[in-house]
């Protein structure tokens, strides 16, 4: 199985690979999932970064296959887990790929299938992430806490329809943004 490559940034993070640290391990028993797996990313060409169920429906529709919905883990060790929802391709042969392409070049993702993650939820898209801070590291819970509402903001603002509120939303997710780039900044001079 092929290694996903190192982050170039160090706000990215990474697959997890097994043994799991213990936030990846009771984060994946928070769940209400399957068992973990991991799932080879064989990018479509028609997939775009982020736009999983979209990706998915288009390949469904063009080619067959299924739907599996769930959470893709990613862990940033010593600091949180994260579980991000997800649609991975079941293909008209069985196999289990994941179409989207990952902004980092992963060549493989952790998945968790639950198939109580379906879509369209509370009028959005997709449900929020599950987190899981490091215990004992204020840092890490406070970079959770303002991640929380960073995703929360965003998908407000996806949401939105009116101009004024798009750019009050707007200007809260880059001032979150600008948050979070301040605690990985403290969090890494230590």
């Amino acid at each position: 199985m092929p290694v996903n490559k190192p982050r170039q940034t160090s706000r990215c993070p990474i697959t997890p690979e097994a043994p799991f640290y213990r936030n990846v391990k009771a984060l994946i028993n928070d769940l209400d999932g399957q068992e973990a797996i991991y799932i080879p990313v064989e990018s479509h060409p028609t997939a775009k970064v982020s736009e999983c169920f979209w990706n998915v429906d288009r390949l469904v529709e063009d080619h067959g296959g299924t739907p599996v919905y769930g959470w893709c883990i990613w862990d940033w060790p010593g600091y949180y887990a994260r579980a991000e929802h997800h649609c991975i391709w079941r293909m008209p042969d069985g196999r289990l790929v994941d179409p989207t392409p990952k902004e980092e070049g992963d060549q493989r993702i952790l998945f968790v299938p639950d198939e109580k993650a379906t879509p369209e939820v509370e009028r959005q898209r997709v449900r929020v992430s599950v987190w899981r801070a490091e215990p004992h590291s204020d840092d890490a819970n406070h970079l959770v806490e303002i991640s929380k509402e960073f995703e929360r903001v965003r998908y407000m603002y996806h949401r939105a329809e009116d101009s004024s509120e798009k750019a009050s939303l707007m200007n809260r997710y880059r001032r979150l943004d600008a948050e979070i780039d301040r605690i990985i900044g403290k969090m890494s001079l230590k």
